[in-house]
């Protein structure tokens, strides 16, 4: 390698590691590339030479980890026999490393939610790839896992993941290496009992198919609804999700409760800015609607101090649920 790329590629890791800790550290919301440029010790024409702006460079930290996690999980995979020791030897090798930089976990899985979207687009590729990567060798190990069970694990894995990142002072991702390995397991288990589940679930969505011709070539569909609607013990079975969240218009409401989730605490202007809403009104109606919902609570700040805002128990239902979607 010739001097200039030698001292290209240095540039571009200060560049990618000073994002990390920036973002990290001060959040998307706080985040800019003056703040990357004086960490990384480059000037803005070093930095244009190798991102077009801030989200570029996240770009190239998600594939960047992308590659490094997916390294660990073939590794794993070559080293064991059994689904279960390299599904196990992977986690424990992802949590790991993950534990080993901090900042980087905190930005994949928890700041880059509140992101641009085209910069979650790029998430959910970067996320579908892995999935398909693990999935892919699951299936090939054993053919009665499923890519669905893996996938399913794998979302169930990140939703909890997730959470411990926004706790104050998490402990160590390892220590959820056990009961994480009980969801995988779980997901890819043939027990009578999950496999009366899964023909449950056939049968449910035989039915809804069944509901939908009724609504393409008439009858009435409202009946046929309503048996989709219950539970086994004929209770309505609710969406985690409230419906006004599930419109694809509500995508800013979706940000702002993800935003205060991760920060909580945070003020009207800091969430504002956070999601990249200017209009006072408009961020009021937000929180508002959330506050209805009882997925966001308000705690009132003393005198001359502005309010601030935390997620509730729910909210946090719907922010995994969320963050599930978006992953």
């Amino acid at each position: 390698m010739l001097v200039a790329d030698m001292e290209s590629a240095r540039q571009r890791a200060r560049i990618l590691d000073a994002t990390i800790v920036v973002v990290a550290q001060r959040g998307l919301a706080g985040a800019s590339v003056a703040n990357v440029i004086a960490r990384a010790r480059v000037s803005r024409r070093t930095f244009n030479a190798h991102f077009k702006d801030l989200d570029g460079a996240l770009v190239a930290v998600i594939d960047d980890a992308l590659a490094q996690v997916s390294e660990i999980v073939r590794d794993a995979f070559a080293a064991e026999r059994s689904w279960r020791g390299r599904m196990r030897t992977s986690l424990a090798g992802v949590l790991h490393f993950f534990d080993r930089r901090p900042e980087l976990a905190r930005v994949l899985l928890v700041e880059t939610l509140t992101g641009s979207p085209a910069l979650l687009q790029h998430r959910r590729e970067a996320v579908s790839s892995f999935r398909n990567l693990v999935a892919g060798m699951v299936t090939n190990d054993a053919a009665r896992h499923s890519p669905l069970a893996a996938e399913g694990g794998l979302a169930s894995v990140m939703g909890v993941v997730y959470t411990r990142l926004i706790e104050d002072e998490p402990p160590p991702l390892i220590s959820l290496l056990g009961p994480l390995m009980g969801i995988l397991v779980a997901a890819g288990s043939d027990q009578p009992d999950v496999s009366a589940e899964v023909s449950r679930g056939d049968d449910l969505a035989q039915s809804v198919e069944r509901a939908q011709s009724v609504e393409r070539y008439g009858g009435e569909p409202a009946a046929s609804h309503r048996a989709l609607d219950t539970t086994d013990d004929g209770d309505l079975d609710d969406d985690v999700v409230p419906r006004s969240l599930r419109d694809p218009r509500s995508f800013r409401a979706r940000q702002c409760l993800l935003y205060v989730l991760a920060h909580p605490g945070s003020s009207n202007r800091q969430i504002g800015d956070g999601i990249g809403v200017v209009h006072r009104g408009q961020l009021s109606a937000l929180l508002s609607t959330l506050h209805r919902l009882e997925l966001v609570a308000k705690q009132a700040g003393p005198p001359g101090r502005p309010n601030s805002w935390s997620g509730t128990h729910d909210g946090r239902s719907v922010a995994r649920t969320l963050r599930d979607g978006l992953a």
